[in-house]
């Protein structure tokens, strides 16, 4: 029998999995626009920016009752503790999207100029850390991938 602690912990689990999603579609749809100076892609950014937002103070909240009601120890603390790390980050991740979204809307009115830099490459690595780190940090115990944040920083370390 799943006790009321058991639920909230995988709902807390899911609510981030799916903020993750929302974070690296927000990412992707960003780097389309950019690609295809596709006005319409900016717009979706900006509107779903909103969702990002409402579902980071939601983690937020639900973490911090967790919290303050089922006093949670060890792994289940740290987990908690590690989502609201998490959920921060992909908040900002979606900022950062729109701040893509809001140059591409800016540069789309200018003739397009070859840049020295791979862009379309940058975003693939993007996508592919948000996917690791979801994967690695917030997994049921089948999926669960604790190496898969050692790919995370080698992936960054082979980029810089």
């Amino acid at each position: 029998m799943r006790t009321r602690f058991q639920q909230e912990m995988e709902e807390l689990r899911e609510k981030l999995l799916r903020m993750g999603g929302m974070a690296e579609l927000a990412v992707d749809r960003a780097c389309q626009a950019y690609s295809e100076r596709d006005l319409s892609r900016c717009r979706l950014v900006l509107e779903n920016e909103t969702l990002i937002n409402v579902a980071e103070r939601e983690i937020d909240e639900r973490a911090f009752d967790i919290l303050a009601t089922q006093q949670p120890a060890a792994v289940d603390l740290r987990f908690i503790l590690a989502v609201t790390k998490i959920n921060s980050d992909l908040e900002r991740v979606g900022d950062q999207a729109v701040n893509i979204a809001e140059r591409v809307m800016d540069l789309i009115e200018l003739p397009a100029a070859e840049l020295p830099v791979d862009i379309p490459r940058m975003a693939t690595a993007v996508g592919a850390m948000v996917r690791r780190g979801r994967a690695s940090g917030v997994g049921d115990g089948s999926r669960r991938r604790p190496d898969a944040g050692r790919g995370f920083y080698h992936a960054r370390a082979k980029d810089e």
